[in-house]
């Protein structure tokens, strides 16, 4: 970025094609006075927010105007009167007849404004309106989407794109649309979830920029979801010039240009620069201008038109007209709404604590809707503590509001969480009841999705308690639902998931015929994902049959998909896989290379369980081999991974495999020790008795009597 020595009007020059984008700070002179968005944003939550959460509300990153509003909408103000306050002032500044008269003059003017003092300064203009249409809605954009064939009749346009109540130059009441988009941008939780623009204004807004020179003028490109990825993505405009307000620059107005270069930005750079770095460097060819100067000394190096100005401010305070003409909150309310923004914002414990103070000062006079809201969210956060008894207290009593005020698909969600809860503490009879109950409103319902998600949850249950045919004909009901929604892909998994309990219960043949049915469809719709998770489990069975040339197949075409979708856990594993059919083949020393990249891979992800499994499969390679001291440093490193987990079992295994090595080295006295300290501990853990333990105890008896000869 370097300053550059150029008048403004030589950027201007000619008979150009310009677009103007209008931000909050077009409406802040005089005679309009409109207050900022901050201070609107500010004033909004001191009027709904209790004094002890104002600072901290405040201060919450990337809190959006859009955010706030659809929380108080859903809360306080259904009709959001607050916007209404944007319609009580008719009166224009320069800054809108100067927008205006770009408008009369075929420019295109975008606005984010919520107010209509452009629209006012159209008509005080007396150059008529009959011509001059608004674009607020989804139907406005589609219809005007070929844009230049209505430009070439004479109509112009003034694009609202963060929508408006109302069309003031037709008298057109708009605020559906624009409750609707309040509703969709200001559920994202954050700035970062919801960076787009629609389709149907990205094929008009496309158009309209190619080729042109933007003009952004009291614009920030704080809390920006639409405006800015626009900017970032379309490459074919011709030159960007930002104006950057100064309200006195007294000389020291100055132009800056952006210029690309390959290092990352100054780490001192404002968030304007960090912006318009962004956009130069993913659009090298537009020319790109920062112009920090007063916007009233900026236009007028558009025109020397002067502009008959209302000379009466604006003077209704948005603080007054809050508390006139929207209902005051009570002491439950203040403690909601910041509850509700803490949520949002994923400051769970200050939510928490706000909930339970809202719950406090309920009263039977109170909207249920808002209790039920709380105990929702605070039976979500003990669920997210691990305090499962409460979550299950404030589960239940939602649910019975619920069930008061006709809410099945509030019933549904509230049977599956306290059903999700009883099957983590393991009480699969109630979990089952949960999950049944559900299912039967769901089937009211007909809504076939949430029922086939239920009888997936009721199918893992039964899985979990080992009644495998209860979870089988379950399964069957999965399979005929996804076949209703022409869902292949969940038909694809729940096959995969009958063929893994067929396995379970060794009927191999059918469970090979589940799993090449999955297969068939994963690669009908190119899921190599979970097509390589199918090729393992089919490559397992041949395993299982000693068919090892068939399963080396399917477990190295699982292994190349890996290595597609980087899946380096996927990796791991199936490199194991390749390894053991080597194991299984005599192939020791192929298969010593296959474990050894697996267990790198799993160090790397830090998966210790699969790195303690890979190296009791190194150990056995390497002692088939009869290299005992290599072998003995593979079960060595995985006894120090049981013990990390205080997996006794498998240390147990892993000292007998130990032993076996210093008997084939000839060292009995040290193999008799390494199996006696195994068995110690398979009787330590009650498998005293166990064919493991009987096995080991007979091949000490042996090494005692060898020792004695």
């Amino acid at each position: 970025m370097h300053e550059v020595n150029l008048q403004l009007k030589k950027l201007l020059k000619g008979d150009q094609k310009y677009i103007f984008i209008a931000g909050a700070g077009c409406s802040i002179n005089s005679p309009s006075n409109l207050p900022s968005s901050n201070e609107i944003m500010e004033e909004i939550i001191n009027f709904t927010c209790a004094k002890s959460e104002i600072e901290s509300i405040s201060k919450l990153e990337r809190l959006r105007f859009e955010t706030l509003l659809e929380i108080i909408r859903n809360q306080l103000d259904n009709d959001l009167k607050i916007i209404e306050y944007f319609e009580q002032c008719k009166k224009p500044n320069i800054i809108h007849f100067f927008l205006a008269e770009m408008i009369n003059k075929g420019h295109a003017v975008i606005t984010t404004n919520f107010d209509f003092l452009i629209e006012h300064a159209l008509i005080q203009s007396n150059n008529g309106k009959e011509h001059i249409h608004s674009v607020i809605t989804e139907k406005d954009y589609r219809e005007f989407k070929n844009i230049f064939e209505y430009l070439n009749t004479g109509k112009k346009f003034l694009y609202k794109i963060h929508g408006s109540m109302k069309d003031i130059l037709t008298d057109r009441n708009t605020k559906e649309y624009f409750l609707s988009f309040i509703k969709k941008i200001g559920s994202y939780k954050s700035e970062f979830d919801l960076f787009f623009v629609e389709p149907y204004k990205g094929v008009l807004l496309s158009k309209l920029l190619n080729n042109s020179i933007l003009i952004l003028i009291g614009y920030s490109g704080q809390s920006d979801y639409d405006i800015i990825p626009i900017l970032k993505k379309y490459h074919k405009l011709k030159r960007i010039l930002w104006v950057n307000h100064i309200t006195n620059d007294q000389g020291n107005s100055n132009i800056l240009e952006i210029v690309k270069k390959s290092e990352k930005p100054p780490k001192d750079m404002d968030n304007l620069d960090k912006i318009l770095f962004q956009i130069k460097n993913q659009n090298p060819n537009v020319e790109i201008f920062r112009i920090n100067t007063n916007s009233i000394k900026f236009i007028k190096n558009f025109t020397d038109f002067e502009y008959a100005l209302n000379t009466n401010d604006f003077s209704i305070e948005f603080r007054d007209w809050l508390h006139q003409n929207v209902e005051i909150p009570n002491m439950m309310m203040k403690y909601l709404i910041p509850h509700v923004l803490y949520f949002n914002f994923d400051r769970f414990d200050d939510s928490f604590r706000c909930g339970i103070r809202a719950l406090e000062y309920l009263n039977e006079n109170d909207d249920k809707n808002h209790k039920l809201l709380i105990l929702n969210n605070i039976a979500w956060f003990y669920f997210r503590m691990g305090n499962y008894s409460e979550a299950i207290l404030n589960f239940e009593e939602a649910l019975k509001i619920s069930q008061e005020l006709g809410y099945k698909d509030r019933e549904i969600i509230y049977l599956s969480n306290l059903g999700e809860i009883d099957e983590r503490i393991k009480n699969f009879p109630k979990a089952l009841q949960r999950y049944k109950e559900a299912m039967k409103i769901v089937e009211e319902t007909g809504n076939l999705t949430e029922e086939l998600r239920i009888i997936n949850s009721i199918i893992e249950i039964y899985e979990e308690m080992q009644i495998y045919s209860e979870a089988l004909s379950f399964s069957d009901k999965a399979i005929k639902i996804s076949e209703k929604l022409g869902d292949l892909k969940k038909k694809a998994i729940i096959s995969n998931n009958i063929a893994s309990i067929h396995h379970k219960l060794e009927n191999l043949n059918l469970s090979l015929e589940y799993f090449q049915q999955s297969e068939k469809i994963f690669r009908r719709l190119n899921d190599i994902r979970n097509l390589a998770i199918c090729l393992n489990n089919i490559g397992t069975i041949y395993q299982n049959f000693g068919d090892f040339s068939i399963a080396l197949e399917k477990f190295e075409e699982a292994l190349e998909y890996d290595e597609k979708l980087n899946n380096k856990e996927g990796k791991a594993w199936h490199l194991s896989k390749v390894g053991e059919v080597y194991l299984n083949q005599k192939n020791y020393i192929e298969s010593l290379k296959y474990f050894i990249d697996a267990i790198e891979i799993s160090q790397e992800l830090k998966d210790f369980r699969c790195e303690m499994k890979f190296h009791n499969l190194l150990g056995k390679s390497y002692y088939y081999l009869r290299d005992y001291t290599n072998a003995m440093n593979s079960f060595n490193s995985g006894i120090k991974i049981a013990e990390m987990f205080n997996d006794l079992l498998t240390k147990a295994d892993f000292l007998n495999n130990i032993a076996g090595c210093y008997f084939m080295q000839l060292n009995n006295e040290k193999s008799l020790k390494t199996a006696e300290e195994s068995l110690l501990i398979l009787k330590l853990i009650g498998l005293g008795k166990s064919i493991k333990a009987i096995t080991l105890e007979k091949k000490i008896m042996n090494l005692k009597n060898q020792i004695k000869l």
